[in-house]
C-alpha cells in the first residue's frame, strides 16, 4: 500500500490531467467539508483536493471504474483495476452512473476542475440525493449508504468551497 500511495501521489502532482470516478468528486467535497487537513493512508482524496486547489483549471476526465484516488486502498485490486469490496463495488458503480446522469455528462468527459465543480454544485445540492439514494434508507449491506450522508459534510463543503463559480 505504501508504494501504491507514493506512486499514485507522484502521478497526481505530475500529470497534465486527473482521471476521477464521478462519485469521488462528491467524496472530495465531503472531505473538504469535514475540515480534513492531512493525507489519509487509504486513499488520495487529500492529494487530489490539493492539486485542484493549486490549479482549478486542471483538466479532469470522468472515468468508469477505479481512479487515481483508489490505489492506496486495501480493497483496490491493481490487477483488475477494480474494488474488491462487495459493498463498495455495486454501490459505487451506481453512484458513478448517477452523478454524470445528473450533470448531463458521460464517462470520458473532460472539463476544467472549476467548471466541473460548478456544475456539480448547481445540479447536486445534497449528498443524500446520490450517496443516500434520495431517502437515506439502508436496505442491505450491498446497498449501504455512505456514512457522510447524515453528516452534512457535503453541504458544508459546497458552501465553503475554495473557488466559487456561479451556481
Amino acid at each position: 500500500m505504501k508504494k501504491a500511495k507514493e506512486e499514485s501521489v507522484k502521478e497526481i502532482y505530475t500529470s497534465k490531467r486527473l482521471f476521477i470516478r464521478p462519485h469521488h468528486l462528491m467524496c472530495i467535497v465531503c472531505f473538504y467539508g469535514r475540515g480534513a487537513s492531512s493525507p489519509l493512508e487509504q486513499d488520495n482524496l487529500y492529494e487530489v483536493l490539493k492539486r485542484i486547489q493549486s490549479d482549478p483549471d486542471t483538466p479532469v476526465t470522468l472515468v468508469e471504474g477505479c481512479d487515481i484516488i483508489c490505489p492506496p486502498c486495501p480493497s483496490y485490486n491493481p490487477k483488475t483495476n477494480l474494488c474488491d469490496n462487495v459493498c463498495g463495488l455495486i454501490r459505487d458503480y451506481k453512484k458513478d452512473l448517477d452523478v454524470p446522469q445528473r450533470l448531463g455528462l458521460l464517462p470520458g468527459t473532460t472539463m476544467k476542475a472549476k467548471e466541473l465543480y460548478s456544475l456539480l454544485f448547481e445540479r447536486i445540492s445534497s449528498a443524500m440525493e446520490i450517496c443516500g439514494y434520495g431517502d437515506g434508507i439502508e436496505r442491505s449491506y450491498e446497498w449501504a449508504i455512505c456514512g457522510n450522508v447524515h453528516s452534512k459534510y457535503y453541504k458544508k463543503g459546497r458552501e465553503e468551497w475554495f473557488f466559487k463559480e456561479k451556481y
